[in-house]
């Protein structure tokens, strides 16, 4: 579902990539340059990748949770789910006739998610969207893959 991206979405990214950027160039950069020696430097920039890969992949869960669209298409017997953001597109597709279950999961708190499984796994294509919603994309879903 498309969000409205505009001037406030920058602003809270802003709020939140500076200080992590920072934090993270405050505690490696000037180890990188304290080195002393080719073995010293390598060990320092192994430990920012052991903190820095985790840290990339926690950050960009973190701005698709906020600011990504969901899309979900069925089409030609083949369901396609994708994560756009402003940067990048993560997309997966599933052949319908290797799903087994549709279902949606709903919350406490009024946001629900459309899980898929297939092959003994369970994709969560669609998080937080209205529990209404979520029911009945997952009925349509449902309907759709029964068709193709």
């Amino acid at each position: 579902m498309p969000r409205p991206g505009g001037f406030i979405d920058g602003i809270v990214l802003a709020i939140v990539i500076v200080p992590m950027v920072y934090g993270f160039v405050i505690l490696f950069v000037p180890l990188m340059f304290r080195s002393t020696s080719p073995v010293d430097l390598l060990l320092r920039a192994s430990l920012a990748l052991v903190f820095g890969v985790p840290f990339f992949f926690i950050f960009r869960a973190l701005l698709e949770r906020e600011f990504a669209d969901q899309v979900v298409t069925v089409s030609d017997g083949t369901i396609t789910w994708a994560r756009r953001t402003k940067w990048w597109t993560r997309k997966r597709r599933m052949n319908a006739d290797e799903v087994t279950d549709i279902s949606a999961s709903t919350g406490w708190s009024g946001l629900g998610r459309v899980d898929i499984t297939a092959k003994g796994h369970q994709h969560s294509i669609l998080n937080r969207v209205l529990n209404a919603d979520a029911i009945q994309i997952a009925r349509e879903m449902k309907r759709s893959t029964r068709d193709q």
